[in-house]
């Protein structure tokens, strides 16, 4: 009984020691220029579903988390500062920002999720960078305003269904001495191309 005691009193002096900064992340928001705003959680976009206009992702952040953009109806563009440090976007990240018309992503983003832009209907445009070296499952299934890809020479497979419903998509590009070496089922289905 004694040792319990002695045991948790350590625990607890730790805990008081520490202010508890160790289970603590860095947290910060910066607003959306219609209303809503992003969190960001240590380099991470963790929320940014009820940003409304524009957002321009600040230098410091390293990644868009699973979801975080996901059902941001409202949202019409997002910016990337200059010295965007980016490397990846997580799975469903911008799913269903049907107002999304444009992005350009970060030439350092090496990795873009499964269905990360699926269904954001309004899509015209986007270009994926050089260091990408696969485009997931469903990753633009419905993007239906998409009209043009260029797939990048790195890319070495495109998963099922990755531009499936994507009616508009007239143009497909391959780089350059593309790596290609596997098209997923359906991938895509549906489209003019």
């Amino acid at each position: 009984m004694p040792y319990r005691l002695i045991t948790l009193l350590l625990v607890c002096m730790l805990l008081r020691a520490s202010n508890g900064t160790a289970a603590q992340a860095a947290m910060t928001t910066f607003e959306c220029s219609l209303g809503g705003m992003i969190t960001i959680t240590d380099t991470v976009v963790t929320n940014g579903t009820l940003c409304q206009g524009t957002v321009t992702i600040p230098a410091t952040v390293t990644a868009i988390g699973d979801y975080a953009f996901a059902g941001a109806s409202a949202l019409t563009a997002v910016s990337f500062d200059d010295r965007s440090q980016l490397t990846s976007i997580g799975d469903y990240a911008f799913s269903y920002a049907s107002d999304l018309t444009a992005i350009t992503i970060p030439a350092g983003v090496t990795s873009i999720g499964n269905s990360a832009f699926a269904y954001a209907s309004s899509l015209t445009a986007i270009t994926i960078p050089a260091g990408v070296t696969s485009i997931g499952a469903n990753t633009f299934n419905g993007a239906s305003s998409l009209t043009g890809i260029t797939i990048p020479a790195a890319v070495t497979s495109i998963g099922d269904y990755a531009f499936n419903n994507a009616p508009s998509l007239a143009t497909v590009t391959f780089a350059a001495g593309s790596q290609l070496t596997s098209i997923g089922i359906g991938a895509f289905y549906g489209a003019t191309a």
